[in-house]
């Protein structure tokens, strides 16, 4: 049987005045080095939450997952969408340690990957 691996982000969904006020004593740890930059916990507006896991960025996610090791061009030609767009969405989940990069040995180009088969999301439901 095959282990599944899971990436479990957690999300917090919160008003945008605690989100910044958050955001700016993290911000500051990590210029100080008091901080790891991390997916741990994510907070997020409702919007932020939905454009984050669009379907465009999901359909990213799971071509990474089937198809190791694959360029931004080659992802945005298999995905029949702009080398722009695809290049904006794969930085952005590699920001946020959704996906990850490796540089290929040959060509010295860097390739992306996921190394997870599903993705575990918690959103608290209360305030």
């Amino acid at each position: 049987m095959e282990t599944i691996k899971i990436k479990k982000i957690n999300v917090v969904i919160e008003d945008l005045d605690t989100f910044f006020d958050k955001s700016k004593k993290e911000f500051k740890k990590l210029q100080e080095g008091k901080l790891k930059k991390s997916i741990d916990i994510l907070s997020l507006s409702e919007d932020e939450y939905r454009g984050l896991f669009s379907k465009k960025r999901l359909d990213i996610i799971k071509a990474l997952r089937y198809k190791k090791f694959i360029s931004i061009y080659e992802l945005a030609k298999q995905l029949n969408r702009s080398y722009k767009n695809v290049y904006d969405d794969v930085n952005l989940l590699l920001e946020l340690g959704v996906i990850e990069k490796a540089e290929d040995k040959k060509t010295h180009k860097d390739n992306y990957y996921v190394e997870f088969d599903r993705i575990s999301v918690e959103i608290p439901i209360f305030s």
